[in-house]
């Protein structure tokens, strides 16, 4: 699957990995409340908004991202 906004190939599975892992990390323990898990999901989604948006400003490259959600 091709991204077309960044113009790169994208393992779908890879990537969903990767990100369920770090909202692993984030959560800091298995069993989390709906109120907790609705914090951390929307905390997430802001954060993804703003990298986005550097990179579509020209602010951050796609490689910025990576080292970002390590």
């Amino acid at each position: 699957m091709k991204d077309c906004r960044f113009g790169m190939y994208i393992m779908t599975n890879n990537y969903l990995e990767g990100w369920h892992n770090r909202l692993n990390r984030k959560a800091a323990k298995s069993h989390n409340g709906l109120y907790e898990l609705l914090q951390l999901l929307i905390a997430e989604q802001g954060v993804m908004d703003t990298l986005i948006q550097q990179v579509l400003s020209g602010n951050a490259t796609v490689g910025d991202l990576r080292r970002v959600n390590k």
